[in-house]
């Protein structure tokens, strides 16, 4: 019989065992949950990493609030804050010699605007006003610019830092001087700016064109 070894019989030492369990159990727990100022100084670092990816993901991402639409196939948006109504496409005053994208005049109370198809402006064929009959309307505080949409108009956000300047060449035109970039989603985000000022009294942007609604007619 070895020595320590419990003669037969004897009884086994509980206390001494509960006091080995209890130690045991002190080191896990010194492991696995460290103390208060341990744990601030983790949270403190965690919370620390945590800030930085924030900040990193903010630097790289430029969000803007945009109203998305489509037209024939093109899916087309313009800021929020340039956008300050629709409204119904009730009559239409044709402008002679005017460019093809210029559909024409509408008066909203009182206020006459000029209308613009997209689908024209980017040079592909327009339809007509075939089953579109929406309006968007653009301006800066004011109502300047009506833009010709069906009914599928979303609120919606786009990075602006993952805009592409990439436009096919075989599709390139002078309309897409109005666009500021194109998403990876092929979102054409609207130069709002410029095409407000270009539908000033005056301007000569939305008076130009080789192809006009006079000599298609």
């Amino acid at each position: 019989m070895s020595h320590g070894e419990p003669h037969a019989g004897s009884r086994p030492d509980w206390e001494a065992i509960r006091q080995n369990l209890e130690e045991t159990r002190r080191r896990v727990e010194t492991v696995l949950k460290p103390d208060a100022k341990r744990s601030r100084a983790i949270m403190e670092e965690r919370a620390r990493k945590l800030a930085e990816t924030v900040k990193e993901a903010r630097t790289a991402a430029d969000p803007v609030n945009v109203i998305q639409f489509s037209m024939q196939g093109e899916h087309f948006a313009l800021e929020t804050r340039l956008v300050r109504e629709f409204a119904a496409l009730r009559r239409l005053t044709p402008v002679p010699g005017g460019p093809a994208f210029l559909l024409g005049l509408t008066n909203l109370r009182g206020i006459h605007l000029p209308v613009i198809d997209l689908r024209a402006l980017m040079g592909a064929p327009a339809p007509g006003l075939s089953d579109l009959s929406s309006l968007l309307v653009a301006g800066r505080e004011e109502p300047e610019l009506a833009i010709l949409t069906g009914n599928d108009c979303a609120l919606t956000e786009l990075d602006r830092a993952a805009l592409s300047q990439r436009a096919d060449r075989d599709r390139r035109t002078d309309g897409y001087a109005f666009i500021t970039g194109i998403t990876p989603e092929a979102v054409m985000l609207l130069d709002g700016e410029r095409l407000l000022k270009a539908a000033r009294p005056g301007e000569p942007a939305l008076n130009q064109g080789k192809e006009t609604r006079e000599g298609n007619t």
